[in-house]
């Protein structure tokens, strides 16, 4: 068993800035933005009214090399946690050997910013200044199974939807334009954790915060997109499930 830990949001590594956490746990996953897929707007907030469109900058985002006005910006919109379901639109988790029976471990940016900061529509720049003024970390946010593994490349849209719908409502909306790979949880869908757990803060990874877990210590690239096997691993996922 293999348990790959990936970061998909509008994250800093793409000129984002870290998704919020509220004072009681709640936490809107920002997507990273694309070049195609579905308006933020679509998309319902969780921690507040309205949509994921509310934490956007009224100026521009950061697309690859290109910065984009908001006004044309569309969402990857996947990983979607709780539907159990992540696109793999570049084959990473593919060319690492996903396989059915492995699991995958959602970590995510997050920070906490001033209260009601986000009913106010700012620049990119003001948001991520006061990101990096706020208590923020890295966390473990959710998890999947994954028991099915559907490459739209060979299969083909319609095929693969005949063999989970969640392909069809969920993935092809974003993924239509370059036939990703689907790993898809059982059809009770994801775990996102009730509240999520912390394993770096704002600098670099924390043996205080991975300690417990029973792991060695990280290394910055474990936050990105990469795998673990064996034992760190299995305690990964036992302290997991024991949440």
């Amino acid at each position: 068993m293999k348990v790959f830990l990936v970061r998909q949001w509008f994250d800093t590594s793409i000129g984002g800035y870290y998704s919020p956490i509220y004072p009681d746990g709640c936490m809107d996953l920002i997507p990273r933005p694309g070049p195609v897929g579905v308006p933020y707007r679509e998309f319902p907030a969780k921690c507040m009214e309205g949509s994921l469109a509310r934490y956007l900058p009224v100026d521009s985002l950061r697309l690859s090399t290109r910065t984009i006005p908001v006004s044309r910006t569309l969402t990857a919109g996947c990983p979607v946690v709780d539907h159990g379901i992540f696109c793999d639109d570049n084959r990473r988790l593919t060319q690492l050997g996903a396989s059915e029976g492995d699991y995958i471990v959602y970590t995510a940016g997050l920070a906490h910013y001033p209260k009601d900061f986000f009913k106010t529509r700012w620049r990119l720049h003001d948001v991520r200044s006061v990101m990096e003024r706020s208590s923020r970390g890295i966390y473990i946010v959710g998890y999947m199974e994954i028991s099915k593994i559907v490459d739209t490349s060979t299969l083909g849209w319609g095929e693969a939807a005949l063999i989970d719908p969640r392909v069809d409502s969920i993935g092809r909306p974003v993924g239509y334009a370059w036939n990703p790979v689907f790993y898809l949880s059982p059809a009770r869908g994801g775990v996102v954790l009730g509240e999520p757990l912390k394993i770096a803060g704002a600098e670099r990874p924390g043996l205080k915060y991975i300690k417990p877990m029973g792991l060695p210590r990280f290394k910055s690239k474990y936050f990105r997109k990469t795998v673990l096997r064996g034992r760190a691993a299995e305690r990964l996922l036992r302290y997991l499930e024991s949440l």
